[in-house]
């Protein structure tokens, strides 16, 4: 992106710029024109700040939109990994009951008369 002047717009219309004015032009219509000029020039250095910084803006929270999707990605692999440790837990607790139902009758048996 082109830099703007350090005064934000640079006059178009300076001493040297009116004195070569060819003498059989009309002065005051030139003078108008250049004006104009100046104005639309000034518009359009207004209207790329504008776009520069709505452009800064969105890259700020495209950035922001990364970074909240690489933490939400870290998260849902800790919530798997989580996930994974309880199947697997579930998965033993069958195990684990059946045991428990086996020495409960090995204990009757031995205790028994």
């Amino acid at each position: 992106m082109a830099a703007l002047p350090p005064t934000g717009v640079a006059p178009l219309a300076t001493a040297s710029t009116l004195a070569a004015v060819p003498h059989n032009a009309s002065p005051p219509l030139l003078c108008v024109q250049l004006i104009r000029r100046n104005d639309e020039l000034a518009l359009l250095y207004e209207k790329i700040k504008i776009q520069h910084s709505t452009l800064s803006k969105g890259q700020a929270q495209y950035r922001d939109r990364l970074n909240e999707i690489r933490v939400l990605k870290i998260k849902l692999n800790d919530l798997k990994r989580e996930l994974h440790i309880l199947k697997s837990s579930v998965a033993n607790i069958d195990v684990l009951k059946r045991e428990v139902h086996q020495l409960g009758r090995e204990l009757l048996q031995v205790s028994g008369p």
